[in-house]
């Protein structure tokens, strides 16, 4: 189907823009990219169609800053250069946050965080869902479905370019306390435990839902979806993100070298592969899975990676982010430590 467009390619286009406008770039797909997930609308079953029928609605990381591995390259390399293909070489959808002293929308996702007179208690997480509660008997903004935010939703806000994990614009309170999320995990030894987002740290992890110990950020709007995975031979379509995975990782790379791979790779018809961002990377956590926490039936050779991602550590010109499949979790390492690799591709990779 390369280079030319179909009435069957054309009716997923216009499925698509129907949907954008009626449903806030949805969370469904037209039954003929089914088509192209089992290999019967591509000629090896493997190959990518020339578009992506699914919009990208995952909101970039709006990361500036690039590395040699020892120090802060200002500015980026170039396209073609030694290091190129960093996080801070791509804007991929970039979210803008308006709103009032109330309330501020997400461009990209379209939520709505309650930003009224945010205190700084630290709640356990019944009664931050009773905080969040208030706000629909207040009816703020007009809105009767205020609730605790999902992990996918904290994460949705967190911006790896910022001095602090979210927008300020959101919450100023930003030390190593953690936030609340309704992203809870099944209950073991009579404990339980659930998402959360530590902004101070960057880092994401689980905490016990019983101490009162963490933040409230309050949200309302249609619930982002868990991942929803389309796999083909050699690639894997996210429904819910529109970013498309290689299904068949590589193993054993220094960050260097994950960068010229990807960089350099040419698979299911495409060469506009990169290197995932810490954020796009944290898009694949399932919160319906444990160990590991995305879904080993569409990546079977996943077990207990750790996933090179293209951005720096925050506060490191010496560390990369990588991400931890077999908890869910973020940290930052060597550029000279060998890791697994693991190439993704959107419909809008501007450098």
């Amino acid at each position: 189907m390369a280079g030319s467009n179909s009435a069957g390619e054309w009716a997923i286009v216009l499925a698509w823009t129907t949907a954008a406008w009626a449903g806030g770039c949805a969370q469904i797909i037209d039954a003929d990219w089914d088509e192209y997930a089992s290999g019967a609308g591509a000629s090896d079953g493997g190959e990518l169609p020339p578009f992506l029928p699914v919009p990208v609605t995952w909101p970039d990381s709006m990361t500036q800053r690039c590395t040699d591995g020892t120090t802060v390259i200002d500015p980026c390399p170039d396209a073609g250069d030694p290091l190129f293909g960093q996080d801070g070489n791509y804007v991929i959808n970039a979210p803008s946050y308006a709103g009032g002293s109330a309330v501020t929308i997400d461009s990209v996702t379209g939520l709505m965080w309650a930003t009224l007179d945010e205190d700084t208690t630290e709640y356990d997480q019944y009664y931050a869902r009773k905080q969040c509660n208030t706000f629909t008997d207040m009816k703020l903004s007009g809105r009767t479905d205020w609730r605790l935010p999902t992990i996918r939703e904290l994460i949705s806000i967190m911006d790896f370019g910022s001095t602090s994990a979210f927008p300020d614009v959101i919450t100023p309170y930003q030390e190593s306390l953690y936030y609340h999320s309704a992203s809870e995990i099944p209950a073991q030894n009579d404990e339980s435990f659930a998402w959360g987002v530590w902004p101070g740290d960057f880092a994401v992890g689980t905490y016990d839902t019983s101490i009162a110990g963490g933040r409230v950020l309050c949200v309302s709007g249609t619930r982002l979806a868990h991942p929803e995975m389309a796999p083909a031979e050699n690639w894997v379509l996210d429904r819910t993100t529109g970013l498309v995975w290689q299904r068949q990782a590589v193993t054993g790379l220094p960050w260097s070298e994950a960068l010229s791979h990807c960089e350099d790779l040419d698979l299911a018809g495409h060469r506009d592969w990169r290197l995932p961002s810490a954020k796009e990377l944290l898009s694949l956590l399932d919160d319906r899975r444990r160990f590991p926490v995305i879904d080993q039936e569409v990546f079977p050779d996943e077990t207990d990676s750790e996933l090179w991602s293209s951005t720096p550590a925050r506060y490191s010109a010496e560390g990369m982010i990588y991400f931890r499949t077999i908890i869910g979790d973020i940290h930052s390492s060597d550029t000279l430590v060998s890791k697994i690799v693991r190439c993704v591709r959107s419909g809008d990779t501007s450098p």
